[in-house]
């Protein structure tokens, strides 16, 4: 939206283009700290996600495991 009305003001589209840019980035830095609190978040949750799939898996082998050996 704000590009369409600096576009219609006259302004060039480098112009707009370099305050695109500008928001942007100052977006981003303003962000970022959150960001990587978000993605050290998520990466926490795979691996605690890894770590219960991979404890499942064995747990089941075990078992079946066990359930052959009373067979």
């Amino acid at each position: 939206m704000v590009v369409f009305f600096l576009s219609s003001c006259g302004i060039s589209t480098s112009d707009v283009e370099v305050i695109s840019f500008r928001i942007a980035d100052s977006t981003f830095q303003a962000n970022t700290a959150h960001y990587f609190k978000e993605a050290d978040s998520l990466c926490g949750v795979l691996e605690g996600n890894k770590l219960n799939y991979w404890i499942d898996s064995l747990l089941a082998q075990r078992r079946e495991e066990v359930n052959a050996l009373r067979r």
